[in-house]
């Protein structure tokens, strides 16, 4: 009986500390001009959440496109970084730039790495850098 008490606390405790850090936060959508969406969720302790739709990729890895990937990163008053991992690929994409105070718009540079077998000779040829400008659905 004791250990069944425990296990209720336990679930109890969890689900109440992860509604105190993401307390009041619904998932927000947003699409870029390309297609894409990205799903976020702002915690409140300045980190970010979801998930990451592309509608877009390089014709070496056409398989990404409409895959849902999970996306992390963070917030810093309206500054926002995010990343979202493609190891089928052998790439990361890095989101960095602001958001409106109000949610509705989030204006990024993309920078997309690439996996590289001669860095020395690929240099930045294996990185493609983008602007993005996310709207809220």
């Amino acid at each position: 009986m004791r250990l069944k008490y425990a296990g209720c606390v336990a679930a109890i405790s969890l689900s109440l500390f992860s509604q105190g850090v993401f307390a009041g936060n619904n998932p927000i959508v947003y699409k870029n001009t390309r297609g894409s969406s990205l799903t976020l969720l702002f915690g409140s302790d300045n980190t970010v959440t979801g998930t990451f739709i592309t509608a877009v990729a390089s014709k070496e890895c056409q398989e990404a496109i409409g895959t849902t990937r999970p996306v992390v990163g963070y917030t810093a008053k309206n500054a926002i970084a995010l990343s979202v991992n493609y190891p089928e690929c052998g790439s990361v994409v890095s989101f960095a730039g602001n958001i409106e105070k109000n949610k509705k718009t989030i204006d990024m540079t993309a920078i997309i790495a690439r996996q590289s077998t001669e860095i020395a000779k690929e240099g930045p040829g294996a990185r493609m850098i983008s602007h993005e400008m996310f709207a809220r659905v």
